[in-house]
């Protein structure tokens, strides 16, 4: 009688699955911290739209908008809770002590791995573009800057699950460009 040898061997089941574990074992960190390098940057990407959408609105025809509304603004906020929330808003500007904010246009909440450079509590970033400036910067301001007129205001960002990485947003005042920059 013919004896057929169909399958694998138990030795050879085990080294089989000893080597796909030694693999993940190896991969899984390396996928963990792309991810958070991705979730990075995608930050940094979303913070740059908002800012490139709020001088839009400025700079789009005054037909469907409020009669008070002069300029947009995009602001940056931090909570107690150390969470920070982005918005897109119409306003008056007068000057900086004379700031009124109408209608939300977009409110956005930043991932909670996410840390943005801010003094405290409270604005951590405020840009805002006018509408008779045809969307030109009226006033900015950062944590290492409060409304000094300086050329590049940045936005510095880090992961709480990365280290050593960063990212850094510049708002050009005179181009009116936003970079994303990568610090290490």
């Amino acid at each position: 009688m013919k004896q057929y040898n169909n399958g694998f061997t138990l030795v050879e089941l085990l080294v089989t699955i000893s080597i796909v574990m030694l693999l993940m074992v190896v991969a899984i960190p390396n996928f963990s911290k792309y991810r958070n390098l991705n979730d990075l940057g995608n930050a940094a990407k979303l913070i740059q739209s908002e800012i490139y959408k709020a001088r839009s609105l400025a700079l789009a025809p005054a037909t469907d908008k409020n009669p008070l509304t002069n300029s947009y603004g995009i602001f940056i906020t931090k909570d107690a809770s150390n969470n920070y929330t982005m918005t897109v808003q119409e306003l008056n500007y007068i000057d900086a002590a004379h700031i009124t904010k109408y209608q939300k246009l977009d409110e956005i909440n930043v991932s909670k791995n996410i840390r943005i450079t801010c003094d405290g509590a409270g604005d951590c970033f405020s840009a805002i573009f006018s509408i008779e400036g045809y969307g030109k910067i009226t006033y900015i301001k950062s944590a290492t800057s409060s409304g000094v007129d300086i050329l590049d205001f940045p936005i510095q960002i880090t992961s709480n699950k990365v280290s050593g990485i960063s990212k850094k947003i510049i708002t050009n005042k005179v181009t009116e460009q936003v970079s994303i920059k990568t610090v290490q």
